[in-house]
């Protein structure tokens, strides 16, 4: 699964990193507050199969919007694929454990990777944040730096794919686990705030 995601990331990352800075940067920060009359709750009218045919006019203009930038389609399909991963993982972590030399007992090793799987993602998205508000990547709408340190930081992620074949003993497994958790944690909070704001200004609230 790894190997897997490591050549399907690439591509997306590459599109990323060629990612012109002023289609990433956001000139005219105060465009980011959210719209108060968006939480207006208006009273239902017309026929259900209106508001059927509403609802897939608005989800039809909001995929349009979104995919005139090619950015967020490659920040949401490295989301995609990391949370594909991290869902086999939250799977297999235990017995990858239990296997190869050293394995732990197959009860240690499940709470093992019971407690990589909560710590090692909030560390990562920690230390992410930081990391970018120490390289103003969200400062004054210049979002380049905070796109060139998400891309480091998944590029660690992708790195557990080719050392994974070689990694049979139990540090050798634990490191592999740490360096994806860790590198996917990361990448989360700082992707997520660049794909909020390359969003069209009428689908950021």
């Amino acid at each position: 699964a790894l190997l897997v995601q490591v050549l399907l990331l690439i591509p997306a990352v590459l599109q990323l990193l060629m990612v012109p800075a002023p289609q990433i940067d956001v000139a005219n920060i105060s465009s980011l507050s959210a719209r108060l009359d968006s939480l207006t709750l208006y009273p239902g009218e017309g026929p259900p199969l209106g508001h059927l045919r509403g609802l897939f006019r608005e989800t039809r203009e909001m995929v349009q919007g979104v995919s005139r930038n090619p950015l967020t389609l490659s920040i949401t399909a490295s989301l995609c694929l990391l949370h594909s991963t991290a869902a086999v993982l939250a799977i297999w972590a235990g017995p990858y454990l239990a296997l190869g030399e050293g394995a732990l007992p197959p009860l240690a090793a499940l709470l093992l990777a019971a407690l990589m799987l909560v710590v090692l993602p909030a560390c990562g998205t920690c230390t992410g944040a930081i990391l970018c508000d120490r390289m103003h990547g969200f400062k004054a709408g210049h979002h380049a730096a905070a796109l060139r340190v998400a891309s480091g930081f998944v590029f660690l992620a992708a790195l557990a794919g080719p050392i994974s074949g070689p990694a049979v003993s139990l540090l050798g497994r634990l490191g592999v686990l740490s360096l994806w958790l860790f590198g996917a944690g990361a990448f989360l909070p700082i992707s997520v705030g660049i794909l909020m704001t390359c969003m069209p200004s009428y689908l950021r609230s």
